[in-house]
């Protein structure tokens, strides 16, 4: 894993990043359109080292530059660019206190028949619009 330092905030590579906390922005970012599936965002270690292991991998890792020997043991496998900045930049880049100090984005899958979903377990729950952890454990609980 080679990281790539970032020096300014509005640096176009880590644009799926930008404004994580601006809902609207955002469905227009991550929403898919008629030439991309869209994506999504995943934060914290574990999230990030899972997403890189799993069918969608990843398109992009932001992560705290303070944080790369941490980045080079647990996303060493990831096979895509890793961007590192300073807390107060990455701060600015993803427009909140980035405190779990790594986050990625991964392209959307294809869609899934609702039926095929069904027929996999006994139980089902849909929570469209979760964007909080906090929220889908107390949903889960």
């Amino acid at each position: 894993m080679t990281p790539i330092h970032l020096t300014d905030p509005d640096d176009p590579r880590v644009s799926d990043f930008r404004r994580l906390n601006d809902t609207a922005f955002r469905r227009s970012v991550e929403a898919p359109g008629p030439f991309h599936k869209g994506i999504f965002i995943v934060e914290g270690w574990l999230a990030a080292q899972r997403l890189g292991r799993s069918r969608y991998g990843a398109r992009a890792v932001l992560v705290d530059e303070a944080r790369l020997e941490r980045a080079a043991e647990q996303l060493g496998h990831v096979r895509a660019p890793v961007f590192a900045a300073p807390r107060d930049l990455l701060d600015q880049i993803v427009g909140f206190p980035l405190h779990r100090g790594v986050v990625a984005s991964a392209d959307r899958g294809l869609a899934v028949l609702a039926s095929t979903v069904i027929g996999r377990g006994r139980n089902l729950v849909v929570c469209e619009g979760i964007n909080d952890a906090e929220n889908l454990g107390s949903v889960i609980r």
